[in-house]
């Protein structure tokens, strides 16, 4: 679905596993570090899984993408990142609950925790704006004009 907005993530940013979608938010299981192929080492949180979090951005829109010319919804502000003292480990689950929405931007909270349940760490009111990335076909066929020039007919002989 990220495709259809014009967002394209490469091996090592396709943390998201699962996604279960609920009237709350949306939660999804995220990958191990071994299997995107990230070394975590010197990470609190490693950046993969915090933009796994933020893409679940698309799940929650997911009614609201309906074809091409979707605005895709990037991450412009985090207004506070907290992490818990005795995190040991990546993220196994993140909580994504949706704050506020108006036509162009959304705010989300997001709470990551460990295999265990135990909370990572919690992103609050992390605001997307959209922005056009692709467009629909018939707004790239609005720039298309012909203009039919009559020419003499060849000769057949």
């Amino acid at each position: 679905m990220t495709t259809r907005v014009g967002l394209a993530y490469g091996p090592r940013f396709r943390a998201v596993r699962k996604v279960w979608i609920n009237e709350d938010g949306v939660v999804a299981s995220l990958a191990s570090p071994d299997e995107i192929g990230v070394d975590v080492e010197g990470y609190r949180i490693h950046p993969a899984f915090l933009d796994g979090a933020f893409q679940l951005l698309v799940d929650m829109l997911a009614e609201e993408i309906v074809d091409v010319g979707s605005p895709a919804f990037v991450p412009i502000q985090m207004g506070r990142l907290r992490v818990a003292r005795e995190s040991a480990g990546q993220p196994a689950y993140v909580k994504a609950s949706l704050v506020r929405r108006s036509p162009r931007s959304v705010v989300v909270d997001y709470a990551l925790h460990d295999r265990e349940g135990r909370l990572l760490a919690r992103v609050e009111n992390v605001r997307f704006r959209g922005v056009q990335l692709r467009r629909n076909v018939m707004e790239q066929a609005h720039y298309l004009r012909n203009s039919l020039v009559p020419s003499p007919s060849p000769r057949l002989g």
